[in-house]
């Protein structure tokens, strides 16, 4: 064997190893996956009336466990088609949502924040709910052990000086007489730990650390990030009558818009915004 032969050997049998690791994690993330989807069915089947909180616990924690896995963050997860599944734009940012119908008055929520830092490592938290009543809560705080529960929906990405602001949409179902949507905003550390910001949001009675729409069990409201308009666009909730001022389960759209634009680090508030062509 010639010299040249003999180093060409040695790195073929020195990468060997450590594609057949990388090849053995995918099938145990494609595993792992089918498992999910399976449990996924479970939980959400309207036939099967039983206690799902045992299937509701395996899932948070084999989810937990595989998006430990580096090869996991950018594994497109097909068949957990039951869930909120929204990466950010700057690929830093993984956000997995999903909920646990208790009955229909009480909602269990789980939300798993998979992060990449800027050395390429990765990192994964869990956000469980806490029983605390959310409602109208817009100015206490949230960190990673104190969570108000909701399915997130929506994720945006904004950038300002060097600093990425992921705002998320979500949804409380709540319970029978009214539902809640949430507009929240984090940013990570450098060390890969995401934080709730403060004070993110300016709206006509002062800055607020999230914005909260509880309407209606009955009725429906948009809540969504429009490209066009560059803001959260979202409908104006009136009470269906004056006599119910403040009694959030009888509100409702009126038929007109408002929005949230993003300027200096700051969502703002925008009354009447023309959302008729989107």
């Amino acid at each position: 064997m010639t010299r040249n032969a003999g180093i060409l050997l040695l790195v073929v049998l020195g990468l060997t190893p450590v594609r057949a690791q990388e090849e053995t994690s995918y099938l145990d993330i494609v595993k792992t996956e089918h498992k999910l989807a399976g449990l996924f069915t479970k939980l959400y089947n309207p036939e099967n009336i039983g206690d799902k909180t045992p299937v509701y616990d395996s899932i948070k924690w084999m989810f937990y466990e595989v998006l430990k896995d580096p090869a996991s963050f950018d594994f497109p997860w097909h068949e957990l088609d039951m869930i909120g599944k929204m990466k950010s734009d700057d690929q830093a940012l993984n956000v997995y949502s999903w909920y646990h119908m208790v009955n229909r008055e009480k909602y269990h929520y789980v939300t798993l924040l998979q992060v990449k830092d800027r050395r390429d490592r990765i990192h994964v938290f869990m956000l469980e709910d806490t029983d605390s009543d959310l409602n109208d809560s817009r100015e206490l705080e949230q960190d990673l052990e104190n969570w108000h529960g909701k399915l997130y929906y929506q994720l945006i990405t904004k950038r300002y000086r060097r600093e990425n602001y992921y705002t998320l949409l979500g949804i409380d179902f709540n319970n029978s007489q009214s539902t809640l949507k949430a507009v929240e905003m984090i940013t990570i550390r450098r060390n890969g730990t995401p934080v709730f910001e403060k004070n993110g949001f300016m709206l006509a009675d002062g800055s607020k650390n999230r914005v909260i729409f509880q309407y209606s069990g009955k009725l429906a409201m948009s809540l969504r990030y429009n490209k066009r308009l560059n803001q959260i666009v979202f409908d104006h909730l009136v009470p269906l009558h004056p006599i119910y001022t403040g009694n959030y389960q009888f509100y409702g759209p009126d038929g007109s818009y408002d929005g949230l634009a993003f300027e200096d680090g700051v969502w703002v508030l925008r009354t009447d915004v023309d959302a008729r062509n989107d």
